[in-house]
C-alpha cells in the first residue's frame, strides 16, 4: 500500500491512462479504488468497481499548444504550393474543382489524425473514387446534422416556442458538425458516416476539449465566411487577367479551411485512445 500512496502525491494533471473497459472511462491513478489482492494490489474503477488496465503509452499531452502551432503546418513550400493549386483548379473550373478542395481537406483531416505532419501528396489518390468517397461521406454526416432542424421545420407550428425549438436545432445541429465530419473523414464504409453513435461518443468522451474546439472552429468559420468579400473589396476589378483576382482570393479563402481541418485531425490524434482510434492508426 506505501507504493500507492506515494502515487497519490500527484498534480491535479495527472495523466488519465488507466482505463475501465466495464464503464469504458478513464482517470488518474489517485481516483481508483486500491484493494488488497494476497501481496500485491489493485486499482478499481471509482463508478463501477471493474479492474482498471493500466496504459502507460498514453500520454495526455497539452492540446492547445499544438492546435495553435497548426498554422506552421501549412507555413511551408508544399503547403502554399497545395493551396495555390487549389485556388487555381477553382478559378478556372469552379465547381469540379469545389469537390476536389473538399475531398483534400478531408485527406488533410485523416492524415492528421493518422500522425502523419505532412500534407497529402497526389499519390494518396489513386483514383477519382478517393476524393468523391471523401465528399459523399461529408454529404451523408452532413445531413445527420441537419436532421433535428429538418424535422422541427417539417411540423412547426405558430408561436415562440417553434421558433425557440428551431433556433435550439440550429445550435444542436451546428455542435454536432464538427464531430460528424472528424467521423466521416475518419471511417472507411461510405454509409458509416450515417452512424450518429461515433460523433456522439467522441462528443462525450472528450466534452471539455470538444466544446472549446466547436467555439475555435465556429470562430474560424465565421473569419472564413467574411474572407472571400473582403479580398474582392481589396483587389477590385483586374481587366487584363481576370483569373488572377480569383486566384489571390481563393488561395486567402482556404488558408482557414486547411487550418481547421489540421485541428480536427490533431483533436483525434491526441485523443485517439479515449477515442478508440488507436487502433487505426498508422504503424
Amino acid at each position: 500500500m506505501a507504493a500507492y500512496r506515494s502515487l497519490e502525491r500527484v498534480t491535479a494533471d495527472e495523466v488519465r491512462d488507466h482505463h475501465c473497459p466495464r464503464c469504458d472511462t478513464w482517470w488518474p491513478v489517485r481516483d481508483l479504488v486500491t484493494i488488497a489482492l494476497g501481496s500485491e494490489t489493485a486499482l478499481l474503477c471509482p463508478t463501477c468497481r471493474g479492474f482498471a488496465v493500466h496504459y502507460p503509452s498514453v500520454v495526455r499531452k497539452p492540446l492547445w499548444p499544438m492546435v495553435l502551432g497548426s498554422t506552421r503546418y501549412i507555413a511551408t513550400t508544399e503547403g502554399w504550393i497545395a493551396i495555390v493549386a487549389l485556388a487555381l483548379g477553382m478559378a478556372l473550373i469552379p465547381r469540379g474543382s469545389i469537390v476536389l478542395a473538399v475531398g483534400y481537406l478531408m485527406a488533410v483531416v485523416r492524415a492528421s489524425a493518422r500522425g502523419e505532419d505532412s500534407l497529402p501528396q497526389s499519390l494518396d489518390f489513386t483514383s477519382l473514387w478517393d476524393i468523391l468517397r471523401p465528399v459523399l461521406r461529408l454529404s451523408l454526416a452532413c445531413v445527420i446534422a441537419a436532421l433535428p432542424y429538418l424535422c422541427v421545420t417539417a411540423i412547426q407550428g405558430p408561436g415562440l416556442v417553434w421558433g425557440l425549438l428551431r433556433g435550439l436545432a440550429v445550435i444542436v445541429g451546428f455542435g454536432y458538425l464538427p464531430a460528424a465530419i472528424a467521423h466521416a473523414s475518419h471511417c472507411e464504409a461510405t454509409l458509416t458516416a450515417l452512424n450518429p453513435f461515433p460523433p456522439l461518443a467522441l462528443i462525450t468522451r472528450i466534452p471539455r476539449e470538444y466544446g472549446l474546439l466547436t467555439l475555435g472552429l465556429g470562430a474560424m468559420a465565421t473569419v472564413a465566411w467574411f474572407v472571400p468579400p473582403v479580398c474582392r473589396l481589396l483587389l477590385g476589378p483586374w481587366t487584363l487577367l481576370p483569373v488572377v483576382p480569383a486566384v489571390l482570393v481563393n488561395t486567402a479563402s482556404l488558408v482557414v479551411p486547411m487550418l481547421m481541418a489540421r485541428v480536427m485531425g490533431i483533436v483525434l490524434r491526441e485523443r485517439a485512445t479515449e477515442l478508440g482510434l488507436e487502433a487505426s492508426r498508422a504503424p
